[in-house]
C-alpha cells in the first residue's frame, strides 16, 4: 500500500515544489522589499518628529524632506496590488508562456490545472499574506497625523486593514494570472493588467463603494448650508468623522441647484489682518483685530444671505448633506470583501478553462 502511494504523492507535490524552485527568489525579494519599505516610512516618521518637534521646529527643510518620504511610501503603498498584479500575477504566466516552460510543465506527470494551482498557492497567498501584515503597519508610520476627512473610510485606512489588503492583493494576482492566460501575445499581458487593474479599482473606489448601501441624509435651511453648518453627520461624539458623499443644494423635488460661475457665487471670507504699528500696545492690537473680525463676520453673514436668497430664486427648497456614518465602516468592508472575492472566484474559474486549450 505504501509503494503505491508514494508515487501518487510524489506527482501532487512536485508542481509545487517546482514552482516554488523557480520563483522564490522573486516572492522572498517582495517580502524584502515590505521590510524596507515600513524601514523607510519609520525612519521618516521618526526623522519628521525629531525635526519638527525636538529641534524646536527650526530645522523646516529636513522635517519637509521626511514627511514627502513618508507620504510616498504610504500613498504609493496603495498602488502595490496593480504594480504586483502586473509583475507577479501577469509577469510570471506571460514569460513562462513566452518561453516555452508552459510546454514543458504540461509534459509533466502533473496535470495543466495543477501548474497554475501551484502558482497561486506557492506565489500568490504568500505575497497577499505579506500584503495583509504590510498595508496596516506601514499606514500607522504617518508624520505628521494625518487629517481624514472622510474618516476611516478615506483610502489610506480602508485599503490599508488586513482583510482588504489581502484580499485586494489576491485579486490582483488572479486578474493578472488570467489575462496572462487569455492574450496571445504574452508580451502584451503586462500593460494590459496595468489598464485593467487601474481602471477596475477606480471603478470600484468611485462608482461602487458609495453605494454598498443607502447614505443617511441630513435636510437643512437653505440659509445654513451657504454658512458653513453641519448638521447629523457630524453631530456625534465618536471620534471618527463620517463619510461626507455631498453637501447640495436642492429643489422640493430632489434636483441639485448649481451655484457655480455666475449664478449665485459662494461668499469667501476675507483673511487679511492688520499688523502692529509704532505705538500700539497689545491690548490695543487685539482690540482692533477683534474689531476687523467682527465687521468680516458680519460682511460674511449678509453676502451668505443674499447667495441664498439667489439659491432660493434658482429654485433651492433646502440642503440636504449625504453620508454613510462610521458605523458603517465594517459593513462596508465586508462588502468589499464579498465582491473581491467573487472577482477572485471568477478569474480562477475562467483561467481553468481557459488553461486546457493553450498550446
Amino acid at each position: 500500500m505504501t509503494v503505491t502511494e508514494s508515487p501518487r504523492k510524489h506527482l501532487r507535490v512536485q508542481p509545487y515544489r517546482t514552482v516554488w524552485r523557480q520563483h522564490r527568489r522573486g516572492v522572498l525579494a517582495v517580502i524584502l522589499a515590505f521590510i524596507v519599505l515600513l524601514a523607510i516610512a519609520a525612519a521618516s516618521q521618526y526623522t519628521w518628529n525629531h525635526a519638527f518637534w525636538g529641534a524646536g521646529g527650526q530645522s523646516d527643510r529636513l522635517a519637509s524632506i521626511a514627511n514627502l518620504i513618508n507620504i510616498l511610501v504610504r500613498q504609493g503603498s496603495l498602488l502595490l496590488p496593480v504594480l504586483l498584479g502586473m509583475l507577479l500575477g501577469a509577469g510570471l504566466i506571460s514569460r513562462a508562456r513566452d518561453t516555452g516552460r508552459h510546454v514543458l510543465a504540461f509534459t509533466q506527470d502533473s496535470t495543466r490545472w495543477q501548474w497554475y494551482l501551484a502558482h497561486l498557492l506557492v506565489v500568490h497567498m504568500p505575497v497577499a499574506a505579506a500584503a495583509a501584515v504590510y498595508a496596516p503597519l506601514v499606514q500607522r508610520f504617518d508624520a505628521p497625523a494625518p487629517m481624514p476627512w472622510q474618516g476611516r473610510f478615506s483610502l489610506e485606512h480602508f485599503l490599508a486593514t488586513p482583510l482588504i489588503a489581502g484580499l485586494s492583493m489576491l485579486a490582483a494576482l488572479q486578474v493578472g494570472a488570467l489575462i496572462a492566460l487569455l492574450l496571445r501575445n504574452p508580451l502584451a499581458a503586462m500593460p494590459v493588467t496595468l489598464v485593467v487593474l487601474l481602471a477596475a479599482g477606480s471603478f470600484i473606489t468611485l462608482q461602487l463603494r458609495p453605494h454598498y448601501a443607502t447614505p443617511e441624509v441630513t435636510i437643512m435651511a437653505v440659509e445654513e448650508g451657504v454658512l458653513g453648518g453641519y448638521g447629523a453627520a457630524y453631530a456625534t461624539n465618536e471620534a471618527r468623522l463620517p463619510w461626507m458623499l455631498e453637501r447640495v443644494h436642492v429643489t422640493a423635488d430632489g434636483r441639485t441647484v448649481d451655484h457655480t460661475g455666475e449664478h449665485c457665487p459662494w461668499p469667501s471670507r476675507p483673511w487679511d489682518y492688520p499688523e502692529m504699528q509704532p505705538g500700539d500696545t497689545q491690548e490695543t492690537f487685539d482690540a482692533r483685530v477683534e474689531e476687523i473680525e467682527r465687521q468680516q463676520a458680519q460682511q460674511f453673514d449678509e453676502d451668505a444671505l443674499v447667495v441664498a436668497q439667489c439659491l432660493r430664486d434658482r429654485g433651492a427648497d433646502h440642503f440636504e448633506e449625504r453620508f454613510h456614518p462610521d458605523s458603517r465602516f465594517w459593513l462596508f468592508q465586508a462588502t468589499e470583501a464579498a465582491l473581491l472575492l467573487l472577482i477572485t472566484g471568477l478569474a480562477l474559474a475562467v483561467a481553468r478553462w481557459r488553461i486546457g486549450r493553450i498550446d
